[in-house]
């Protein structure tokens, strides 16, 4: 398995701000103190294994830690075994992102006219 990356330490939330402000989504104003979202993840996953509900609840406590810890990926075994070297940062790639999904949106907006 190889991870490639852009070498950028960053937190999933601050990779999703960033794409979403690269793509013009509107970020939520708010957000939960960490500790009160934590409770919360523990209730639902209560809720789901009491009541027997199918699929997974829709907050856990993995997903909220997953989405609330800084990660890096090491890509020396991609760098050593493929010559792997990131030629785009994220910001030129959220921007190259934003100008195909303007063109792909542009595309759909003419067909439902």
């Amino acid at each position: 398995m190889y991870f490639v990356t852009d070498h950028e330490r960053t937190s999933v939330r601050q990779f999703f701000e960033d794409l979403f402000r690269a793509i013009n989504v509107s970020l939520p104003t708010k957000s939960l103190p960490a500790p009160v979202a934590k409770v919360a993840a523990s209730v639902v996953e209560s809720i789901w294994r009491i009541a027997k509900l199918k699929g997974n609840p829709p907050l856990s406590r993995f997903e909220l830690s997953f989405v609330m810890m800084p990660r890096r990926y090491s890509t020396l075994k991609a760098q050593s075994e493929l010559k792997y070297n990131p030629v785009v940062s994220r910001k030129a790639g959220f921007e190259s992102l934003r100008r195909q999904l303007g063109k792909s949106l542009s595309l759909f907006s003419g067909l439902t006219q």
